[in-house]
């Protein structure tokens, strides 16, 4: 296994790595048999829990005969396309790996996606050449932080008036009222007429929000609208009139301890409690993401990372940064550009030596999860609490380091 590296800029680097034909069989044996060593356990197991069911019936039967037939398979080297894509995925994991090592072992600390080219296929008695590109800087690098402080945003009380008011419609607590225009918490009566009328629509009774997400629409263009207004809108590269014919306001119950209790938020039961859990959850949530981004913003202006074409090339191609540019062969991009790669920098360096153990943050993050299902409806409908754990807890972890640092 032989490595060979290229300094293509001072932020920009290529690594060269040749297998010969009998590390290459090595590399693929290895995987193979672990592969299917796991393979033969999982179904072992598979067919040990469906004979110990109580209600065994003809579809274990079945499902048992498959579960043998593919051990079978497996014994004598018959390998099914999904095997073989498994084993693929499994050696270039194992490459990748080592290439990882090989980056440690020479200081770097990889910024951003790597660019990782197999020239030729992987297989037996043959030799293989691999080349990874990519963004870095040295691990020797000091981070530079802002001499700031960022204040806290205040939660006013009508803030969280509001919050409780999104709370109980979204529970269901509320009555509903007539009205001339369409608010932020109406069902609308509307008619969709396409130029094709075959796809018209007529006398759709949805909640307004429902139907801004289902139709990609822009808010503006509903909120506000009066009834039998016609709102031309472009929907699916189509022409759409919409017509309101009928809207019903949501009014939130007036709520009480005994409300508070029947809607059984966080096991709570008293009015000032819940308040005082949603302040504290939104102020958590709004000030943990301002301050972390600002403090992000500040250090790209003080903080050297050698930024050129290499670089922008690299992120444009691998991060799909449409609007990153090279203008007449200089360097021209936007502002916001430059700052979200010099993120990208800055998030490199210290998650390589920082990243504390999240678990204490679970219950945090699970209580701001239950609210922001309420109130980012659209956004968390179809997101976990572990996807959600994964996209917030760097937030959370660059706060404490900040709150380290003196800087909130």
């Amino acid at each position: 296994m032989e490595f060979k590296g290229t300094l293509v800029s001072p932020a920009y680097y290529q690594l060269y790595l040749t297998l010969s034909k009998d590390e290459v069989s090595e590399l693929i044996e290895d995987a193979n048999l672990r592969l299917q060593t796991y393979l033969i356990d999982e179904k072992i197991s598979q067919i040990n829990e469906l004979t110990k069911q109580k209600d065994y019936h003809f579809h274990s039967f079945q499902k048992i005969k498959q579960l043998k037939d593919e051990l079978q398979e497996l014994s004598q080297n018959q390998f099914s396309e999904v095997f073989m894509s498994q084993l693929d995925y499994l050696i270039k994991e194992d490459i990748e790996n080592t290439i990882d090592e090989e980056i440690d072992h020479r200081q770097m600390i990889v910024v951003g996606p790597k660019q990782i080219n197999y020239l030729g296929k992987i297989q037996k008695d043959q030799p293989l050449s691999i080349t990874c590109s990519f963004c870095f800087v040295s691990q020797e690098y000091e981070l530079k932080y802002p001499e700031m402080k960022v204040a806290k945003v205040p939660i006013s009380n009508e803030d969280i008036q509001a919050l409780m008011d999104e709370v109980l419609i979204y529970k269901g607590y509320c009555t509903y009222q007539e009205s001339e225009a369409i608010g932020q918490h109406s069902d609308v009566t509307v008619d969709l007429l396409y130029s094709d009328s075959s796809k018209n629509m007529y006398n759709l009774v949805e909640d307004v929000n429902t139907l801004i997400d289902d139709f990609e629409l822009n808010p503006d263009l509903l909120l506000g609208r009066k009834i039998d207004e016609k709102i031309l809108c472009m929907m699916n590269h189509e022409l759409v009139q919409i017509i309101v014919h009928h809207i019903l306001d949501k009014i939130p119950l007036d709520i009480n301890d005994s409300l508070v209790e029947e809607i059984h938020l966080f096991g709570l039961k008293t009015v000032e409690t819940l308040k005082k859990k949603l302040k504290q959850i939104y102020s958590s949530v709004i000030n943990t993401n301002l301050s972390v981004v600002t403090i992000l913003k500040a250090m790209t202006k003080i903080n050297d990372f050698k930024i050129d074409s290499y670089v922008i090339h690299h992120f444009k191609k691998e991060m799909q940064w449409e609007d990153l540019n090279l203008l007449e062969d200089s360097l021209s991009f936007s502002d916001k550009n430059q700052e979200n790669i010099g993120i990208q920098f800055i998030l490199s360096i210290i998650f390589y030596s920082y990243f504390p153990e999240i678990d204490a943050y679970e219950s945090q993050l699970r209580d701001e999860f239950e609210i922001l299902k309420i109130i980012k409806a659209k956004v968390f409908k179809d997101l976990n609490f572990e996807e959600f754990m994964e996209y917030r807890k760097p937030f959370l972890v660059l706060h404490e380091l900040f709150e380290k640092k003196g800087l909130l």
